[in-house]
């Protein structure tokens, strides 16, 4: 598996436990932001950059959960389970890690489905370099 897959692997598996029953797996979810503007932030950091405009539109949904998604960007290493929990526990990244690079928490609402899709409130601009 590569390092995408694994993290996957291990926040489904660390999902199972009986404290982590009542969220729904992030593979049957979809992911939105609280705002618009941090939905716009979310929309300029996709890597590689889309071609094509990003419209940003509203969700209705009645289950969902605000994680910090900073926990699973951090080096993986022996502690890894202990990061994967930290975001399951809606644990705020503030002054983590220890050592290295910081950055402010970067919450991510997780939706369970069903929800419903609203109508359009912003479109970003895709990058419109053509090669």
């Amino acid at each position: 598996m590569n390092s995408a897959q694994l993290r996957e692997y291990y926040l489904e598996t660390i999902k199972r436990e009986p404290r982590y029953h009542l969220y729904s797996s992030r593979l049957q979810s979809i992911f939105a932001a609280n705002s618009i503007p941090e939905a716009i932030v979310f929309a300029n950091s996709i890597e590689p950059k889309p071609k094509h405009p990003i419209p940003i539109i509203e969700i209705y949904a009645t289950r969902f959960w605000n994680l910090d998604s900073n926990w699973l960007d951090f080096e993986p290493g022996p502690n890894r389970i202990d990061l994967y929990r930290d975001y399951w526990e809606a644990k705020i990244s503030n002054h983590c890690p220890d050592v290295g690079e910081r950055r402010p928490p970067r919450l991510e609402v997780m939706i369970a489905l069903p929800a419903t899709a609203g109508k359009i409130v912003h479109i970003v601009e895709g990058n419109s370099v053509s090669k």
